[in-house]
């Protein structure tokens, strides 16, 4: 049973998840003012690992999410030579990108999808010629669950299963005279 906790200004309640009435019950009840305080945290915490070549400096989670962490950062200036700063590591926002999938910039100008970073930390690297394959098809769905290494050819047939690639509209563009990508279905 997976259980769900309320932080509410300091105190912790924990209810069922799958009792959501109840769980709804219990927001409703909180002053306006906690409301927006209140946030839930899954008791069954996530799994971080090291993203392979960002060890130290990088992790993601099997739910789909990136973080960086702590870092010591040598500075320099005039007035105090040589110097540590310390840089606090949180969880990176990820960027949309136009087919949905979300990606994230680890470092400057290194944008990575986050389902491969995902798949990548937790089952190793793809066996050549494999690509990453969402299960259900939503490309913002990054958890471990949904995720697999999979052909170029299965990913089309998934995409077409989810109705990711709608032939009907490729038909209908076809028969307007437009062209689609390759030109032919």
């Amino acid at each position: 049973m997976r259980y769900t906790m309320f932080v509410l200004g300091g105190t912790f309640k924990v209810s069922p998840s799958l009792h959501s009435a109840r769980t709804l019950r219990v927001r409703q009840r909180l002053p306006a003012r906690m409301q927006s305080r209140a946030f839930c945290l899954a008791a069954d915490m996530e799994n971080w690992k090291d993203i392979p070549g960002y060890e130290g400096r990088y992790q993601v989670s099997d739910q789909g999410r990136v973080r960086s962490l702590d870092a010591l950062i040598l500075c320099s200036g005039p007035v105090k030579g040589a110097y540590y700063s310390s840089k606090k590591g949180r969880v990176l926002r990820p960027g949309r990108m136009p087919l949905g999938h979300l990606s994230v910039a680890l470092g400057k100008g290194n944008s990575q999808c986050v389902h491969k970073l995902v798949l990548i930390s937790f089952t190793g690297a793809a066996p050549e010629g494999y690509e990453c394959l969402h299960r259900n098809g939503v490309p913002d769905d990054n958890r471990l669950d949904n995720l697999h290494w999979g052909t170029r050819s299965e990913n089309m047939k998934d995409a077409y299963a989810h109705g990711a690639r709608d032939r009907v509209k490729n038909r209908a563009a076809l028969a307007k005279g437009r062209a689609t990508r390759w030109g032919h279905l």
